[in-house]
């Protein structure tokens, strides 16, 4: 802090007895503060439209305008209201000097002064207004850092966004393409091929995800999404998963699943698929021989509550009074390369590699660790790694779970988010159930031409029938020409966005909703009246009055969509096809309208599970 230097500092003194300005002038002078004066209140609120003092002595009684009213006019003036006002005054009263403190002053001094006296006070609230000046300024670069910090982090998540876009467009071209081809009669080279293709792309889709989650971490907008699900059989669907990378480096997987775990739990399945997925990846990539252990435990008792304020959507768990909760632990253990002792404190750094040299055997981003420490400590669990250099690894995880007992788990299990995860596992079963899909006739608007062709191939091969426009105004058009069973909608496309036009589609469609209310209250109406005509009684007059006013619609037919020119009766199903994979995109894509959404490169299988949710199949 710096010392004290009353030169920094001017003091403006007013009094209408001259004697009492020289005796304070000549006090503050000798000390060395810079002084100016004024000798009505009047005089002294012209002197403050040239010159802002740092502190204000002011005489209580003065003929014209009194120091209680020159006071009042400082304090309601915003340039002015911070200026310390000290009142001098030669009363005793009570009254008098609560009404100085109650128009505002800091202190007051009575007459006749003790030097050294005034000069402590006028010291102190010096230094006070210092203090707090400084603090304002402090506060106020805080303010201006912290609106830098979000301007920064606001154009980061938007760069990552629009990269996430340009990047996710084309590779749901090659993605899209390589899994036609796979479904196409090849030869055991090609098919190596294809495969090798394939591989690289989901390779580099697996480093676009990280980035965008590590970026969602970084900045806390990564939230939960809780679920029921049966741990054990998703636990072998990723098993599975790496079958074939365990085949062509002729390594055993295996997975040791604990029975007393219950068989529905609820938690965020996705996150948990995701910490495994990498572990287990990691553990393949860095094991030449030997196996993985995948080995899945229940610590015995119970945990604490559950925080829900990470949760996407907490609705229905939060009400939800779970009395079973139980701890988790997950280990992953290879006979690999190991991690050196030296490596290990840093292994959950984000950008770690234990292996960084130029010539680096192993690929990856070094987000990998981090982000599963991250997701791990957003589900309220711990992390941790042991490992013997040249003998193999094992990392392992705690996470908190509820779960359901038998009776309540009884039948299917429930999607509380509102979203289901079917999943196809082969091209037996899109054979088998793309037959339920043959009757769907779907509208793709997409204005990238490999889009649309990938989307329509994968269409064509679940059977489905499909028209292809390239933007939502060339939609809007098509819709009063065809009828259609469901839409799928890019999200950004020239002359007209997804998002608009998914709009402009439920506007239509409340519109043709109210249109046929009108003429069923028209026909409701005239049929009352003449039954009222012909005498069948005013039970029933008043009751298809009562059905119009009330804006019902019996036995009305009702379409999807309107042929031969006339729009929707009710509402279509509008899917979101979007290249965009940050926060607030699913949001965005249901306040539009849109029912659901897709996020690119879009699976056959995805569409497949998709068009059987929404149309009942």
């Amino acid at each position: 802090m710096q010392p004290f230097n009353p030169a920094e500092f001017l003091i403006l003194v007013v009094d209408d007895v001259s004697k009492n300005l020289q005796i304070l002038g000549s006090i503050l002078d000798e000390v060395g503060y810079s002084t100016t004066f004024a000798i009505s209140g009047l005089q002294a609120l012209e002197r403050l439209e040239t010159a802002k003092p740092d502190l204000i002595l002011l005489d209580m009684m003065m003929p014209d305008m009194n120091g209680l009213e020159v006071c009042s006019i400082l304090k309601s003036d915003p340039d002015t209201a911070e200026i310390p006002v000290i009142f001098l005054t030669a009363s005793q009263e009570t009254e008098h000097i609560l009404q100085a403190f109650d128009k505002g002053a800091v202190d007051y001094l009575t007459k006749p002064f003790n030097t050294r006296e005034l000069l402590a006070r006028v010291r102190n609230h010096l230094e006070l207004k210092h203090t707090r000046d400084q603090l304002k300024k402090a506060l106020k670069e805080l303010v201006e850092s912290r609106d830098a910090a979000l301007k920064s982090a606001q154009v980061k998540s938007q760069f990552l966004a629009n990269m996430s876009h340009e990047i996710r467009t084309p590779m749901n071209g090659v993605l899209g393409m390589t899994e036609l081809l796979l479904q196409t009669p090849l030869n055991p080279q090609q098919i190596d091929y294809v495969q090798t293709l394939r591989n690289s792309g989901n390779n580099l889709l697996v480093i676009i995800n990280e980035i965008l989650d590590y970026s969602k971490l970084e900045s806390g907008e990564m939230r939960l999404d809780y679920e029921e699900f049966e741990l054990k059989t998703r636990l072998a669907d990723i098993t599975k998963f790496f079958q074939s990378q365990i085949i062509n480096k002729d390594l055993t997987l295996s997975l040791i699943y604990d029975e007393s775990i219950p068989q529905t739990l609820i938690g965020d399945f996705h996150k948990i698929r995701q910490i495994l997925t990498n572990l287990i990846g990691n553990a393949i990539k860095f094991t030449e021989t030997g196996e993985i252990q995948v080995i899945v435990t229940k610590k015995s008792g119970l945990y604490r509550e559950m925080n829900y304020e990470n949760l996407t959507n907490n609705q229905g768990f939060a009400d939800k009074k779970y009395q079973n909760r139980c701890q988790l632990i997950f280990e992953v253990k290879d006979t690999g390369i190991g991690i050196r002792a030296e490596d290990r404190a840093q292994i959950f750094k984000s950008f770690f590699q234990a292996e960084s040299s130029p010539s680096r055997h192993y690929a990856g981003t070094g987000l990998g660790l981090a982000i599963c420490e991250q997701l791990v400590q957003l589900m309220n669990g711990k992390i941790g790694v042991e490992s013997e250099f040249g003998k193999g690894s094992k990392f392992w995880f705690t996470i908190n779970l509820e779960f359901l007992s038998p009776d309540m788990a009884a039948g299917n299990l429930k999607d509380l988010n509102g979203l289901k995860t079917n999943s196809i596992t082969d091209n037996q079963q899109i054979e088998t159930e793309h037959k339920s899909l043959e009757s769907l006739k779907i509208l793709v608007v997409e204005d990238t031409r490999i889009n649309q062709k990938v989307i329509q191939q994968q269409l064509k091969r679940l059977g489905c029938t499909a028209d292809c426009v390239n933007n939502g105004q060339e939609a809007l058009f098509q819709l009063d020409a065809a009828d259609y069973d469901l839409i799928l909608m890019d999200c950004q496309m020239p002359v007209l966005d997804g998002y608009a036009a998914t709009e402009m589609i439920r506007e239509r469609e409340q519109q043709a909703q109210a249109a046929m209310r009108s003429r069923s209250g028209a026909d409701a109406l005239s049929r009352s009246g003449a039954d009222a005509l012909s005498g069948r009684g005013a039970d029933a007059l008043s009751g298809r009055v009562a059905d119009a006013l009330s804006g019902s619609t019996p036995n009305l037919p009702s379409s999807n969509h309107g042929s031969g020119g006339s729009y929707p009766k009710s509402r279509i199903v509008v899917i979101g096809l979007t290249a965009y994979a940050m926060k607030g995109d699913r949001e965005k894509c249901l306040a539009a309208g849109m029912d659901d959404y897709l996020s690119k490169p879009v699976s056959i299988n995805d569409l497949s599970a998709m068009l059987r949710k929404w149309t009942g199949n």
